[in-house]
C-alpha cells in the first residue's frame, strides 16, 4: 500500500513537524526524543536515496526518516512490517501507521508493505540505509548482519533498536540471546544510550555519524 498524501498539503517545515512528532506519544510511544533525533541526523548526514525499514509499528521512525528526506529534498523509504501480532490483538497497526503518515504529511516519501524479514533477507534489495526494529535479539541481529554483509562492505549503514545492557536486561529478553552477544561479529556501536538504545553498523563503524550528520539538529 502506498501512503500517497499530497506533498504540498502540509505547510509546516520538516523541522517543525519533527519537533511535534518527538512529543506525540500516540506515535513515538516509549521511544525517547534522542532516538528520533539520531535517526533524523543519520538521514541528513548519509543522504540516502533508498532506505529500507523493518519494524514500522506506529510509524515513528519512518516519519522521522521521511521528514529528514523532506529537509534534504531527496530519498524514499520502503517500510516493511509483519502485522500478525496486531491482528491477533484485534487492531490494525498498518492503518494506524498510514494515519500517522498522513498526520505528518510524509506519505509520499514512504511505500508501506507487508513483508517477513526472513523472506526478504534471502534476496535483499539494495539500499543505502537500513533501520531494523523487529523485537530484536542477538540472533536476529546476527542474521541481519550475515545477510547484508556484502552490502555493508560496500557502504550500507544499518541502524537498529537495542544494543545496550539495559535493553538486554528487559523482561522481553528472558530466554533469548542478548543483543550484545552480536557485538563482536558486527562491530556495532551504540549511538543513543537512552532506553531502548539505538546502535549503528557500518563499514567505518559509525564514523559517518560524527561528521555532518551530527550537525543536522542539536
Amino acid at each position: 500500500m502506498d501512503a500517497d498524501d499530497a506533498a504540498g498539503g502540509d505547510t509546516r517545515t520538516p523541522r517543525d513537524r519533527l519537533e511535534q512528532v518527538l512529543v506525540d506519544h500516540d506515535v513515538s510511544r516509549f521511544y525517547p526524543a534522542s532516538y528520533g533525533r539520531a535517526i533524523w541526523n543519520a538521514v541528513l548526514g548519509l543522504r540516502p536515496t533508498a532506505m529500507v525499514e523493518f519494524g514500522v509499528h506506529r510509524g515513528y521512525s519512518a516519519i522521522v526518516a521521511a521528514l529528514a528526506m523532506e529537509e534534504i529534498g531527496l530519498g524514499h523509504l520502503k517500510a516493511y512490517d509483519w502485522w500478525e501480532d496486531g491482528r491477533r490483538e484485534g487492531f490494525d497497526e498498518e492503518r494506524i501507521a498510514l494515519d500517522h503518515f498522513a498526520r505528518y504529511g510524509v506519505g509520499h516519501r514512504i511505500t508501506l508493505r507487508e513483508m517477513d524479514f526472513y523472506q526478504w533477507i534471502g534476496s535483499a534489495e539494495t539500499c543505502d540505509l537500513l533501520y531494523f526494529d523487529i523485537d530484536n535479539d542477538g540472533d536476529k541481529i546476527e542474521a541481519m548482519f550475515a545477510g547484508l554483509r556484502p552490502q555493508i562492505d560496500r557502504g550500507l549503514t544499518v541502524l537498529f533498536e537495542g544494543g545496550n545492557e539495559e535493553r538486554d536486561r528487559h523482561e522481553s529478553m528472558v530466554g533469548r540471546t542478548p543483543i550484545r552477544a552480536a557485538q563482536e561479529l558486527t562491530g556495532y556501536r551504540i549511538i543513543v544510550d537512552d532506553f531502548p538504545s539505538l546502535s549503528i553498523i557500518s563499514r567505518d563503524h559509525g564514523a559517518s555519524m560524527e561528521g555532518p550528520c551530527g550537525r543536522g539538529l542539536a
